[in-house]
């Protein structure tokens, strides 16, 4: 309840996947097409905002049966030693975590080039809802970056995704 902002307009910046993904958990963007359809989050960096910059970018979507993340590095190394959190408004904290490069219980993770997380889409939300969730990297040396800053990014579900319908040739 904490996690959910005051703020009810929709973050600025976001963008909503536009259609379905089809990647290689492997940490690098493949090709060009790989990450194309995914919705998009800037992370947020200010005066305002904590100091820590581990990653740049966030980058989101699902391939059928699960949510897939894609993690930019503020600078290459960055990431390296992280622990990544997917926080969701319906599971305890740590449920959902596992380090950057490695896979612990549903969550899989591969680290190159960017950051790339496989979750099974029944472990983020029950069957009906909207997937909800934010991530969160934390440093072995106790920084924290959290995206979004605050609220959660949420994924439509598949039969009131706009993608199905808007689309062209």
């Amino acid at each position: 309840m904490l996690d959910e902002p005051i703020r009810k307009s929709p973050a600025r910046g976001h963008t909503r996947p536009a259609g379905p993904l089809t990647i290689r958990l492997d940490g690098r963007v493949t090709d060009y097409f790989e990450w194309r359809a995914a919705g998009h989050v800037p992370t947020v960096h200010g005066a305002m905002h904590a100091a820590v910059r581990l990653a740049r970018d966030l980058f989101f979507g699902r391939d059928g049966q699960s949510l897939v993340v894609r993690v930019d590095p503020f600078e290459p190394g960055t990431l390296d030693g992280t622990q990544v959190i997917v926080r969701t408004p319906t599971r305890p904290p740590e449920a959902l975590s596992a380090p950057a490069g490695g896979s612990e219980g549903d969550v899989r993770t591969a680290l190159d080039r960017v950051l790339e997380i496989e979750i099974p889409l029944a472990s983020l939300a029950d069957p009906g809802e909207p997937v909800r969730f934010a991530i969160e990297i934390r440093s072995a040396g106790g920084a924290a970056q959290r995206i979004p800053s605050d609220g959660f990014i949420e994924l439509a579900l598949p039969e009131t995704d706009p993608s199905r319908y808007d689309w062209s040739v």
